[in-house]
Parts: C-alpha cells; structure tokens; sequence
C-alpha cells in the first residue's frame, strides 16, 4: 500500500489523504476542493497559486519559478507542488468547495421542479420552474469546477482521454448541483431537466461516462 499524507485546505479545514508524490492540484480534487488551473496544470497560468501555511515543499522548478515571479513569499503553485509529508495550504484565490450542501428538496413529489440548465465550459446556468405553474422558482449560477482541468475545451478532452472522464463527469454534475442550489432548489427536488451545452461539455458528461464503464 502506497504510503499517503494528510493535505489540508484553509480556511475550510477540509483535509484529504493522498499519496506521496500526489500533486497538490490533484489533491485539491480529491477533496473536491478543486482549484482553477487555466492552462490544465502546466504550470504557466498561476490560477492555482496557494500560500504554504506549514509543511516542507521541494524548491520551485524553472516554470514554476517563472510563473511566480514577484509573488510574495509561500506562495507556490499547486499544480508543480508534489506532497512529500503533511501539508496545510490556503488558496490564494478563494474556493468553494464543489456540491457544497444544497437548500432541501421541495416537499410532495419528486417532480415538483423542472430545470433548464446551460453546462457552460465557465460557468453554469440553471432556471427553475414549478412543474405545475410553470412559474419560475428561481435562477442561479455558478463556476463550472471542470476548470481545474482547464479553461479550454482541449484540455478537459485530453484529461479525459488519459482517464479522467469519470471525474470530470462527476465536477460537471457537481457544478449542475450547485448552480440549482444558487436557485434554491436541490438537484434531488427536481423532476425533470432539460441542458444544453456545447459537444464537448454534453460528451463529458454523458457520452464518456457509458466509455468509461464498458
């Protein structure tokens, strides 16, 4: 059994056991924590900047250094950072945890909400809709967490390709979740919904899933 170490992300205190050698980008996944990484880990975006509150880290590398000229002492990016021992590390950028708990389901049926969701490559968009009425319950939004694998379509493709389908499928349903709760309903009090997106973000969802379970 590989040996493992405790990373813990501040200031939400949510912590993840990883393998040595794991990044801090992956572990920042792992305990659906995920931090924006514009360029997919390469190092050269600085998006998922964290300050090193305690633990020891390896000196930067070249790209590494170069992407953090300037910024203050500490600070280091997650993506070049491998976990050596326990960490404890704040995001420079804040973070929300994905599917973050969600308000309680309507009461009655399961149907009692219908939603229009737009799985956007940066941000998703949900309008809720009484199943009855068809008045509107609510709008809301918010950051697709896919982007810790990227900004660019491209980039979630080759992850998911090299294996990350399953978990970028489940950021996206994680990002669904929590643009309903922005709304006010949870993913479990609605009935139906209806998304729409573009062919890259409807494969990640769908399509790869069925790939990655034959």
């Amino acid at each position: 059994m590989a040996e493992t170490a405790r990373v813990t992300f501040e200031p939400s205190g949510v912590t993840v056991d990883v393998p040595l050698g794991t990044t801090l980008l992956e572990a920042s996944r792992r305990a659906c924590m995920p931090l924006p990484s514009t360029c997919g880990g390469c190092g050269t975006c600085g998006d998922c900047a964290v300050r090193v509150i305690a633990g020891e880290v390896a000196p930067p590398g070249e790209t590494e250094a170069a992407s953090l000229r300037g910024a203050p002492a500490g600070v280091r990016l997650a993506c070049a950072v491998r976990v050596s021992g326990p960490l404890t590390v704040r995001p420079v950028a804040p973070v929300r945890p994905a599917g973050t708990p969600q308000p309680a389901a309507p009461s009655g049926s399961a149907a009692a909400a219908v939603a229009a969701v737009d799985l956007g490559t940066t941000t998703i968009t949900a309008a809720v809709l009484d199943a009855a009425s068809g008045s509107e319950l609510g709008t809301g939004s918010a950051a697709n967490p896919q982007r810790t694998f990227g900004a660019d379509v491209a980039s979630r493709l080759t992850s998911a390709i090299a294996g990350d389908a399953e978990e970028l499928r489940e950021l996206a349903v994680h990002g669904i979740g929590d643009a309903l709760a922005a709304a006010g309903v949870a993913l479990g009090g609605v009935g139906r919904a209806v998304l729409a997106g573009n062919t890259v973000m409807a494969h990640l969802l769908l399509f790869f899933r069925n790939i990655h379970h034959d």
